[in-house]
């Protein structure tokens, strides 16, 4: 297996890791694979440059803006 297919098994397990709702060691055991290795994987995708930039977009969101009528500027009729 070539570094960037190991990379891209680990990546594959993490997120199916994380969509399982498993804990780790659950998902581990149920996939056949090492705690150890599914926890320095998660670890290292997490701290790639990669990651940095999908959670710094991911942070960024943009929410709907609702605008009423407009009110003239002034004392309201009750005052």
């Amino acid at each position: 297996m070539t570094k960037n297919e190991k990379a891209l098994y680990w990546q594959r397990h993490v997120a199916d890791c994380q969509a399982s709702g498993l804990s780790g060691r659950a998902y581990a055991k149920r996939a056949g694979i090492s705690v150890s290795g599914l926890c320095y994987w998660r670890k290292r995708i997490a701290a790639s440059p990669e990651a940095s930039a999908s959670r710094a977009g991911a942070d960024a969101a943009f929410l709907p803006v609702h605008l009423g009528p407009s009110r003239a500027m002034g004392p309201s009729k009750g005052e």
